[in-house]
């Protein structure tokens, strides 16, 4: 298993059911960001998504960014973290939208440019 550096910056957000929740704003991205560490989890129906862009997105627009989601289970808490470092344009913001579900967050560590 390789070594995965943790990001200096944390961020640990709930989401709430059929809303936008932002997890950092793009004005705080002046010159990139790097998604170091990541778990979506979800309690009960629906998904939940990590939503980026330069503004806050709209959940049903074709044109949103998906980065990573998590689908739910109506008897269990589902959790799941991205294999992944995700490089981010500067000016990009994050969010969390959850969709049918008892409650949503996201744990993540990252770093800004």
């Amino acid at each position: 298993m390789a070594i995965v550096k943790y990001g200096r910056y944390v961020s640990n957000v709930s989401g709430t059911t059929n809303t936008m929740t932002k997890v950092f704003d793009p004005s705080v991205n002046e010159a990139g960001a790097v998604i170091r560490t990541l778990t979506l989890s979800i309690n009960g129906n629906g998904a939940v998504w990590l939503h980026t862009g330069p503004t806050t997105p709209v959940q049903q627009d074709v044109n949103s960014k998906i980065v990573f989601r998590v689908d739910g289970n109506p008897s269990m808490l589902n959790s799941r973290t991205m294999p992944y470092e995700v490089e981010l344009p500067p000016g990009y913001g994050l969010w969390i939208y959850t969709s049918s579900a008892q409650s949503s967050g996201v744990n993540m560590s990252y770093d800004l440019y």
